[in-house]
């Protein structure tokens, strides 16, 4: 048996618990029929850990029939893998089941920490925030449009392939060099 499996707690939660990925980590719908999911993140995971998360978001925007909102609180002392932050976000954000991230930081030191992780370790296209404190949080989720159920939203098919080796500038090694190489020409 596999550490990191998807197990579904319930997909028609109004609010509350929708699944587990892992012994530890419970993702939750965070805003009563929104389509708002949050994880206080206990795992720290690595790439055993993306094909369950990939699955999970994709058939749950299947079944929302609209993009996720996710929200990570995570664990600081125990913070996701780079290599598998960055090839969830460019998954999630190809086959359209994830349209919005945020990182909730509750301190500004972590904040920068999370601002910094956000830039270099998520793919370039997802929009991925680190965000300070629920406040600030609760505001920008006021101004998404957070309804389920958009007429005419498909996700793209489901593929978990991993490819790990690719050319410059496409892995998460690769990205974080070209950015680099990017901010020094300018």
């Amino acid at each position: 048996m596999a550490k990191y499996e998807l197990e579904w707690i319930d997909k028609d939660a109004e609010e509350g618990p929708l699944f587990k990925i892992g012994p530890k980590d419970i993702y939750y719908r965070e805003r009563k029929g929104e389509r708002v999911v949050r994880l206080a993140a206990k795992e720290s995971p690595n790439l055993d850990y993306l094909t369950p998360a990939v699955e999970a978001f994709h058939e749950l925007a299947e079944h929302w029939g609209a993009p996720i909102v996710f929200i990570i609180d995570p664990d600081v002392k125990k913070p996701p893998a780079a290599q598998f932050l960055f090839e969830w976000s460019r998954a999630a954000w190809q086959n359209r089941s994830v349209d919005q991230s945020f990182m909730l930081m509750h301190n500004p030191i972590t904040q920068v920490l999370g601002r910094f992780v956000c830039r270099m370790f998520c793919a370039g296209d997802m929009p991925f925030e680190a965000i300070l404190g629920q406040k600030a949080l609760d505001e920008r989720l006021d101004a998404l449009d957070t309804a389920v159920g958009r007429e005419g939203f498909t996700v793209e098919p489901l593929s978990t392939a991993l490819a790990t080796k690719r050319r410059f500038g496409e892995g998460v090694f690769g990205q974080l060099i070209a950015r680099a190489l990017r901010r020094a020409r300018t």
